[in-house]
């Protein structure tokens, strides 16, 4: 291993290597930062080889600071996620030169790699990525078919402040005080 986010595939022992990151152990902090903040995190994650190929797999939990697409309100949202992956390095021949990913089936992916190095960093901070929904809902009442009790509140308040702030009431306020 070049270093604990670097794994050299072709040095790994048969029965593999098992990595454990936290928040507190911090080797991912800097990596996952721009996605889950200064949220906790407990990932892992084991590689061993697997006839040509390798597999790597194991569970990532967190959460991330979303604001809700309908209300903006500010929620966190839970990841719970679980990964069974095989990685197959591919010849030097190929013209290809970025790593890609096949599904085998709903539950397991191949990734194909161009290099023996495989930059674990790298792949835990896509598999939280693509867990940001496109659009989050901060909570089940912001469903498109539901009144969303933050929406109606944020409304209400909108419709008093632009009343009180209405120039013409204003002038009105001060007619009736003339007279």
């Amino acid at each position: 291993m070049k270093d604990l986010l670097t794994v050299q595939l072709n040095d790994l022992p048969q029965q593999g290597i098992d990595f454990h990151f936290t928040r507190e152990s911090g080797e991912l902090n800097g990596v996952l930062k721009n996605l889950i903040g200064s949220n906790p995190y407990d990932v892992q994650v084991h590689i061993c080889p697997d006839g040509p190929a390798y597999t790597v797999k194991g569970s990532i939990q967190t959460q991330m600071n979303l604001s809700c697409a309908r209300c903006a309100f500010d929620f966190k949202h839970t990841i719970n996620k679980h990964f069974n992956e095989s990685l197959v390095v591919q010849s030097k021949q190929s013209s290809r030169k970025v790593s890609y990913s096949v599904p085998f089936d709903e539950e397991e992916f191949c990734t194909v790699l161009f290099d023996s190095l495989f930059s674990l960093g790298d792949y835990l901070h896509e598999l939280v990525a693509v867990e940001e929904p496109l659009r989050p809902l901060g909570k089940s009442s912001c469903d498109k078919n539901e009144e969303c009790e933050n929406l109606i509140a944020f409304r209400s308040e909108i419709k008093e402040k632009s009343q009180e702030e209405n120039p013409l009431s204003l002038l009105g306020e001060l007619l009736n005080r003339s007279l």
